[in-house]
């Protein structure tokens, strides 16, 4: 599908084959490998992490179509980028931006205490330098080692992740401060025994959408009225109401979209329509609407769920 690599494809495009096959998925009784390389590349060009790698995991049975996959992921090539054997990204020529990927949770040891988050790629070549690259990923902030193999020079160009519930405090490029924060870093690799690091680091923000539990079946107010959100002008309209479409679609409510009321004060709306904000804040809320709405129809319902709910396939996402 071209929509997926296209940035300007339309949000109509987007959003309807992001319904379909997230609604075909929930009611298949196996894994469509297609389908789900298809939600991979959705869920990591809006950077929702933990759906990839809850698809990715998914592919497990098709060990062609996961390696195909995991460079948009790891180490965050574009989603028509294509993998060499093992699901290394092919060459990346210079210049060519990477949006690595969140690494998925870990859990607690013995003691009590979480292990640093850490995965390693060999092997990437990056204009004429083969590097092996470590991420690893702390409470603190998201580290990327940079390990000069074999070869020439290249220019690596990255945009480390940044979770829910966090913002960019200051961003180091070999550990050398950079002046602006938040921007895509730039790394000139060089044949050296050293490694090179990247590093984003975090401070706390008030998150735009807390992580809520997922009720089933759906509170009886949604599936009786439906879901309001409220744009703040004409411009972000279309991109909400084609989400609000593919949730229709999906769960069977009703979703209106309607622009702000003038004057009105951010976040308190007594009619409890949810406000859509512009740009990049708008798109991250949106997003995390997503996951939810996919962890919602990909986990399996309780055995004694209302025989009247919807019913997505058993056996997890």
């Amino acid at each position: 599908h071209a929509w997926l690599a296209d940035p300007d494809a339309s949000p109509d495009a987007r959003w309807s084959g992001w319904a379909t096959w997230l609604g075909a998925e929930a009611a298949a009784g196996e894994v469509d490998p297609a389908r789900r390389a298809g939600l991979v590349a959705l869920a990591c060009r809006q950077g929702r992490w933990a759906d990839a790698w809850a698809h990715h995991e998914r592919l497990g049975g098709y060990p062609d179509w996961q390696a195909a996959v995991t460079p948009w992921i790891l180490p965050g090539a574009p989603v028509d980028h294509g993998a060499l054997a093992g699901g290394v990204a092919a060459p990346i020529e210079d210049g060519l931006l990477l949006r690595p990927g969140l690494l998925p949770e870990v859990l607690p040891g013995d003691d009590g205490r979480y292990p640093p988050r850490l995965a390693r790629v060999n092997g990437v070549r990056i204009g004429d330098a083969v590097c092996d690259l470590v991420f690893e990923q702390e409470r603190g902030g998201y580290t990327i080692d940079v390990y000069h193999r074999s070869g020439g020079e290249g220019l690596l160009r990255v945009d480390p992740p940044v979770p829910h519930g966090s913002k960019v405090f200051v961003d180091y490029v070999d550990w050398d401060r950079q002046d602006v924060k938040g921007g895509v870093l730039e790394l000139a690799i060089a044949p050296r025994e050293e490694e090179y690091t990247i590093y984003r680091r975090y401070k706390p923000r008030q998150d735009d959408f807390p992580a809520a539990p997922v009720t089933r079946p759906l509170p009886a107010a949604i599936r009786a009225l439906g879901l309001r959100f409220r744009v703040p002008s004409e411009a972000e309209r279309p991109e909400v109401r084609a989400f609000g479409a593919a949730v229709t679609a999906l769960l069977d409510v009703p979703v209106v979209v309607e622009l702000e009321p003038p004057g009105a004060p951010p976040g308190q709306d007594p009619a409890h329509a949810l406000s859509i904000p512009a740009g990049p804040d708008g798109a991250r809320l949106l997003a995390r609407m997503a996951s939810v709405v996919e962890t919602y129809l990909l986990t399996a319902p309780p055995a004694d769920e209302d025989a009247g709910a919807t019913s997505p396939a058993a056996g997890g996402r």
